[in-house]
């Protein structure tokens, strides 16, 4: 419960999309608003920098909308 709490608090804090370095990072979250860019975001990681998902997509309702997130942890 606390790891879903402190994933909720980063995640939904900014939307996260590609581009930032990854040589020394072992964890990432792509979270947003918009479904098929997290899935974009994922797969950028997974594919291009070595990342595997870690559990499963997941989804929020909040007053602002739904968010989307998905953790990632370095192989």
């Amino acid at each position: 419960l606390i790891l879903i709490m402190v994933l909720s608090s980063y995640g939904f804090s900014t939307e996260r999309d590609f581009g930032i370095s990854t040589f020394l990072k072992t964890y990432e979250v792509c979270s947003g608003k918009n479904l098929s860019k997290v899935i974009n975001c994922v797969n950028k990681y997974i594919d291009g920098y070595g990342y595997r998902a870690q559990s499963g997509l997941h989804a929020v309702q909040t007053p602002q909308g739904t968010l989307f997130f998905q953790a990632l942890v370095k192989k």
